[in-house]
Order: C-alpha cells, then sequence, then structure tokens
C-alpha cells in the first residue's frame, strides 16, 4: 500500500491506496483498488476515485482517463474537456500535447486544437520550445507552431534553462534554442538542466555537470 511521508521521514497520509502519484496544486492522485481519484494534503478525498487514470494536476487541470479516453477535469472533478483523446499529457505553457488517430497535436484550455495533429511524438512546452518528433526525428517547435529547429535529432528532451539534451550519432549533448552545440555529444544518456545541474551518464558512471559541462 502507499502513503505520504514528509521529508523527515515520518507518514503524514498512512499506506493505504493501492498506487498513488505526487502532490501538485495541493492534490495527489490516488488508486483505490481500480479506480482514480485525488486526495488532499490531509488525505482527504477531494475528487471520488471514478477515473480509470489519472495524473497530477498542472496548471488547474488534470488529464484523465476514462475507458480508452482522456480528457481534463478541474479540481472539483468537472469535466472541462470531455475525454476523447488516445493520450493526453499535462498542461504546460497554456497547452496539451493530445494525440487523435495515432497522431499528436497541441490543445489550449478550451480544447481549441491550435496545433494540427502530424506529429509522430511530442513532449510538453518547457521554456517555449516543444520537442516534436517527425519520422524518425525529432526537432524543436515554438508556440506559434514554427519549427525553430528543424527535426534531425534521434532523440530529444524538453529546453530547461536554454539548453536541451539531444543525441546524435549515438551520443548525447545539448543544444541551445539556435540548435547550436553547446556540449558536445559524449554521454551515453543525458537529461535537463533543473537549478542549473544535469544528470549525465557516460558508461557506468552517472554524475551531474554545469552548463559549462565542469
Amino acid at each position: 500500500m502507499w502513503g505520504y511521508i514528509d521529508r523527515s521521514g515520518r507518514f503524514v497520509i498512512a499506506p493505504r491506496f493501492d498506487d498513488a502519484l505526487s502532490f501538485s496544486e495541493g492534490l495527489a492522485p490516488v488508486r483505490i483498488e481500480d479506480r482514480w481519484g485525488f486526495i488532499d494534503h490531509l488525505g482527504h478525498p477531494a475528487v471520488a476515485a471514478r477515473f480509470d487514470d489519472a495524473r497530477p494536476f498542472s496548471e488547474s487541470l488534470s488529464a484523465v482517463r476514462v475507458q480508452d479516453r482522456w480528457g481534463y477535469v478541474d479540481r472539483t472533478g468537472r469535466f472541462v474537456i470531455e475525454a476523447r483523446y488516445e493520450r493526453a499529457l499535462p498542461f504546460s505553457e497554456g497547452l496539451a500535447a493530445v494525440m487523435e488517430n495515432g497522431r499528436w497535436g497541441f490543445i489550449d484550455s478550451k480544447a481549441m486544437t491550435v496545433m494540427p495533429f502530424r506529429f509522430d511524438m511530442v513532449l510538453s512546452y518547457s521554456d517555449g520550445m516543444a520537442a516534436v518528433k517527425i519520422g524518425e526525428l525529432w526537432g524543436y517547435m515554438d508556440r506559434m507552431g514554427q519549427m525553430m529547429i528543424e527535426p534531425r535529432f534521434e532523440r530529444a528532451f524538453s529546453f530547461d534553462g536554454g539548453l536541451a539534451p539531444v543525441k546524435i550519432g549515438g551520443k548525447w549533448g545539448y543544444i541551445d534554442k539556435t540548435g547550436r552545440q553547446v556540449i558536445h555529444p559524449a554521454f551515453d544518456i543525458a537529461y535537463p538542466f533543473q537549478e542549473g545541474l544535469a544528470l549525465v551518464r557516460m558508461g557506468r558512471p552517472v554524475g551531474y555537470v554545469d552548463k559549462t559541462r565542469r
């Protein structure tokens, strides 16, 4: 069973859930038997467990699944965007990535299609850019739908602090928003920067680099 602890390791919400995800915006998704709902910081039910799947809140909305379709609910559990998408990612910077007919696009909080459903895979917007996959290659698009960095990477993660990890020739490095290599591809895996540091791996050792690769 799952519960929640504070920073000292003390249980503040006793383990009683079949599954549980992180708190976000004051609520956390939890599973009771085969249904998901939301609790508050005291462990009290905030939204009844009635969904087949649920994700943490982001920008006041949560992606939830009913049978095989995803939509978005508000903090009361009311559907703001009906469950009609094959897949759905959290809202970020006012937009959410959703899938229709096997293709990804972006919608706003009123369910208006902002970017057409033409991508093979996408990541949520971060730092004003979204990583998108067309065919076998990844590139980056701005919030207006303009491709700012043409697809040429084997893999790509989100921008953070002006840099993004990309895979070129089997190795990971970092680019800036112009697509220029800032840290040469030399890592077996690399993740986005957080608070000035990024987790990377070369062979077996795992460590952190700053934006100068020190």
